[in-house]
């Protein structure tokens, strides 16, 4: 009895996508973790995308796409800062728990610039 199997190595874009947002969940779950950010803390996670001028977008595509995945892997709202607007409700006086720019292969030099901020503070 012969078998044959035949492999399909061609890349699939909604593939990629899917992987790049894992890893970029992944990342800012590191970075919490790094600034020693208990699960159970309810911080504000903001993002924005610092696009090189060669950029294709693919980054803040696949930020766009897939932040309804983003925000399930992460357990809370992901805010975007677009052209200094944020879409989110950002406390005037927020308490910078810990920021980083995370680069990611395949994205053209695009960084992503992460910011953690702590809960708002009762009166």
């Amino acid at each position: 009895a012969e078998c044959l199997v035949i492999l399909d190595f061609t890349p699939d874009g909604e593939l990629e996508e899917l992987a790049l947002a894992r890893e970029v969940a992944n990342r800012i779950q590191r970075l919490r973790k790094a600034a020693g950010v208990p699960q159970d803390l309810p911080v504000g996670i903001f993002a924005k995308v610092a696009a090189e001028s060669q950029s294709s977008g693919r980054l803040a595509r696949v930020l766009q796409d897939r932040r309804s995945t983003l925000e399930r892997q992460l357990r809370r709202p992901l805010h975007f800062l677009v052209d200094g607007v944020v879409d989110g409700e950002m406390p005037a006086v927020a308490a910078v728990i810990a920021r980083d720019e995370l680069a990611f292969d395949g994205t053209d030099g695009d960084r992503l610039i992460v910011t953690l901020v702590a809960p708002p503070q009762p009166p």
